[in-house]
């Protein structure tokens, strides 16, 4: 099932690459239009998550995934009739229909993990999701690049071949949805041993009788569950600060050569997934998730002020992975955390979790291009230093008032 997925991932970081770049070069984008751009995805999403998440608690998860696919498939099409176009609306249409596609799909695949496996490894299955989906990343911005370079180099002119990757992506995605909806059975389900808790709600820590929504009948949980969201929304701010404009601090600070940009921003995001299955390992060994979240806001404020203290382009791209891992790892313990908050409705929190980290991804790029304007290039990630540190007390009170009434536990022996 996890293998599939590889080939619905080939375009990520060719298109985060190749937007951008298409946005500053071709359509003489601002910092703040480019962060608009950059967040029209995260709308998308947004606008997806909450239908996404109660259609995976009552539908069935592998039409959805293959409905994703199909979007995302169609979305690349319209990407690249947008550029070839340079057409910012078509463009800013297609980053929209491709962020709504990816709620069906990712939604529903992260409730199918979770209810196909055991709480004490599904960290490390998810770390399997994140390291397939890394080696389509990385076959599909092999490819990707190589075309685009080459293209530059020799036939520059010819965007319609420079660009045509993206149409090999769409088709893949098609291809790579209809697999998964043949060889994928969701009536297999991993089942808990015998003595095993079942109770979706423990009754013994009920404060109130008072119903609450989605099921939840404390209001500790309730509160902790309101914490967590604001923490993700947050989070999707961070993750968002800094994104869209990394290239061009790269090319400003360390480098004139955009082949060399291409060497330092792929092992960013490729390096993290390819490891997440270990990275998995050890989340699962973590008995308290919230000292994980300490760890890994901590670790990532640390490797953004080396990033910006970073005096060459190798010491740059080594801290970038750096931080790509803390958010790799966080987004782990996240996964993890929220699988087992209720077994009836993963689907509805798991488009919770979606829509609240789109929230934060939309307000996230266009603060950056305001800030990249107004202030100067270093100041988005500055910023995302404060708010990695912000959210640490955040997320542990968060997590300290929920896991009580996890319907999955958290072993703290």
């Amino acid at each position: 099932m996890i293998r599939t997925i590889m080939w619905n991932c080939l375009g990520f970081f060719f298109l985060d690459f190749i937007i951008p770049f298409v946005s500053k070069t071709e359509l003489n984008a601002t910092g703040l239009q480019m962060g608009v751009l950059y967040a029209v995805i995260s709308v998308g999403s947004l606008i997806g998550s909450p239908l996404a998440g109660w259609l995976t608690d009552h539908v069935p998860r592998r039409k959805l995934i293959l409905g994703g696919a199909v979007g995302r498939g169609i979305s690349y099409f319209i990407l690249y009739a947008g550029i070839l176009a340079r057409s910012y609306e078509i463009i800013a249409t297609g980053y929209a229909s491709l962020g709504f596609s990816v709620t069906f799909f990712w939604v529903p695949l992260d409730t199918l993990i979770a209810l196909k496996t055991d709480k004490k490894h599904r960290s490390f299955a998810y770390g399997k999701e994140n390291s397939s989906n890394g080696k389509g990343t990385l076959l599909g911005t092999t490819l990707g690049m190589t075309v685009f370079l080459l293209g530059n180099a020799f036939i520059p002119g010819m965007s319609w071949v420079i660009y045509c990757p993206l149409i090999l992506f769409g088709i893949a995605n098609f291809t790579a949805g209809v697999t998964f909806l043949r060889r994928v059975d969701e009536n297999v389900k991993y089942i808990p041993p015998e003595g095993e808790e079942t109770t979706e709600i423990p009754t013994a820590s009920i404060e109130s009788t008072t119903r609450l929504p989605l099921g939840i009948t404390s209001r500790a949980m309730f509160l902790g569950l309101i914490l967590l969201l604001v923490a993700l929304a947050l989070s999707g701010v961070n993750g968002s600060l800094a994104q869209p404009f990394l290239q061009f601090y790269v090319l400003s600070d360390f480098t004139t050569n955009p082949n060399l940009v291409v060497i330092i921003y792929i092992p960013s995001g490729v390096v993290s997934m390819l490891i997440a299955p270990y990275l998995g390992r050890l989340v699962d060994r973590i008995n308290h998730p919230y000292l994980g979240m300490i760890i890994t806001g901590i670790s990532g404020a640390l490797a953004t002020i080396a990033l910006l203290n970073a005096n060459n382009v190798w010491a740059f791209m080594a801290t970038l992975i750096l931080v790509s891992t803390a958010s790799t790892t966080e987004n782990l313990i996240i996964q993890n955390f929220i699988s087992r908050i209720s077994r009836t409705r993963r689907g509805r929190f798991f488009g919770l979790r979606s829509l609240f980290a789109q929230i934060g991804a939309i307000i996230g790029p266009i603060l950056g291009g305001f800030v990249w304007d107004s202030l100067g290039m270093q100041w988005p990630f500055i910023i995302s230093i404060f708010v990695v540190l912000a959210l640490i007390p955040i997320y542990v009170v968060a997590m300290r008032k929920i896991l009580p009434h996890l319907a999955e536990k958290v072993e703290t022996s």
